[in-house]
């Protein structure tokens, strides 16, 4: 089986502030600027260095004040033609999860404690914050991270009681690579 995957990380600030004399409607000071930073990563269905052959996708809810784990190294599963496979990794090449709570106190803590999934945090004790309404990704093209049974876990809890819905989506490797 082969297949290809693009994940697309962005990130841009653009800033615009118009000051107007009031006395005088023809004086304008306009101050813009911005910063953009956009890459496309493109991953193919073979071993090789940047590319991918596993991919986990979940779109549920996390339950009022709970968390919930997945273990990336083994327990994940997914169906093909009605049949449920096995779907672990042991290298992850990029992961994207996003908090679609909107309104405020909605956080998701993402950590990475115990066996957690350290790697994307610099390979110590993992935490992240994701703002409702908003994502947290993070990305190893080339040679992504990997784990095993004492590093293959993330956990994300409900900080604010509100019952969040989240979309995890996870690109990597089971086997050499």
């Amino acid at each position: 089986m082969s297949f290809s995957v693009t994940a697309i990380v962005g990130q841009s600030v653009n800033f615009s502030q118009v000051d107007r004399d009031d006395l005088d409607t023809s004086k304008v000071i306009q101050d813009d600027f911005g910063v953009t930073f956009a890459k496309n990563f493109a991953f193919s269905g073979d071993n090789s260095s940047g590319n991918i052959n596993r991919a986990f996708y979940v779109s549920t809810s996390i339950p009022s004040g709970e968390t919930l784990s997945y273990v990336f190294n083994s327990g994940l599963t997914r169906t093909v033609f009605n049949e449920l496979l096995p779907n672990s990794f042991n290298n992850i090449k990029a992961i994207v999860v996003q908090n679609l709570h909107v309104g405020f106190s909605g956080d998701i803590l993402v950590s990475a404690t115990g066996s957690g999934f350290t790697e994307p945090f610099g390979g110590s004790t993992g935490l992240a914050i994701i703002s409702p309404d908003s994502a947290w990704s993070a990305v190893n093209h080339i040679s992504g991270w990997n784990i095993d049974e004492t590093n293959g876990t993330l956990q994300f809890t409900d900080v604010h009681n509100v019952n969040p819905g989240i979309k995890i989506s996870v690109v990597g490797i089971r086997g050499a690579g």
